[in-house]
């Protein structure tokens, strides 16, 4: 395989691991009309159709996790419905996001073999290594979940949001400073709960949230690496990342 200073997409080893897509995926242009035509204004938006399109969302988006909805290679197939989203409910200004993750199986101790002897407070700005930077700008592309809560990101790099991950793996944190959000999933909670009561309060009698609270969905198309650091008390690596 060819490394090169360039954002990859997604390495195409993980890919080969990944589950299959349900056949939702099949029908998502219907999905993308609904919400355009349904979904805005938002705050008159057709409780009928609210429940629908949440509910395709959440069989789509929510268990990703754990194997089920829409897959890696698929992912970027929700870009225009996370952007209507985005236009039907718009995003606050954020300074800063957070992604936790753990580095792939086909190179699962990478960084710390990299950067052995890291000291603490050593931060290795604009790293070179096209190991590191392929393996780590693979796993930022791409359409992801982010948080704005840096605890959030921290927990699942350490494998405490319920979702199973090899521990033996480098656990790492990526930060995207000013970043660009296609979708903020707290700004869409806060406008369920102010204009469709009714929908808020499904979402907690059946656990049927397509989204996190502290979700914010972004697109990164050609991520790079700016800054690695070592927690040594966590057992974490902070990754800078810009677009």
């Amino acid at each position: 395989m060819t490394y090169n200073r360039y954002a990859m997409p997604v390495d195409p080893r993980v890919l080969k691991k990944d589950f299959e897509s349900s056949s939702e995926v099949d029908d998502l242009g219907a999905l993308s009309r609904m919400i355009q035509r349904k979904l805005i204004p938002f705050k008159n938006a057709n409780p009928i159709y609210l429940k629908i399109i949440h509910t395709k969302l959440h069989s789509l988006w929510k268990n990703i996790d754990s194997r089920i909805g829409i897959n890696l290679r698929d992912r970027e197939k929700l870009l225009p419905h996370f952007t209507l989203l985005g236009e039907a409910v718009p995003s606050k200004p954020v300074k800063v996001i957070y992604r936790g993750v753990r580095l792939s199986s086909y190179d699962p101790n990478l960084l710390s073999k990299t950067y052995p002897t890291i000291k603490k407070g050593e931060v290795i700005s604009n790293p070179q290594d096209p190991k590191v930077l392929a393996h780590l700008e693979s796993l930022a592309y791409g359409l992801r979940s982010w948080a704005e809560g840096k605890g959030t990101a921290l927990g699942w790099a350490k494998g405490l949001k319920g979702n199973t991950i090899d521990p033996k793996r480098d656990k790492v944190v990526f930060v995207y400073p000013t970043p660009n959000i296609i979708f903020n999933a707290s700004q869409y909670w806060k406008a369920i709960d102010k204009y469709h009561p009714d929908e808020m309060e499904r979402w907690d009698n059946e656990d049927s949230a397509p989204f996190d609270f502290d979700e914010q969905i972004a697109f990164l198309q050609n991520p790079k690496i700016q800054e690695i650091s070592f927690d040594k008390t966590q057992g974490v690596w902070f990754v800078v990342v810009s677009d």
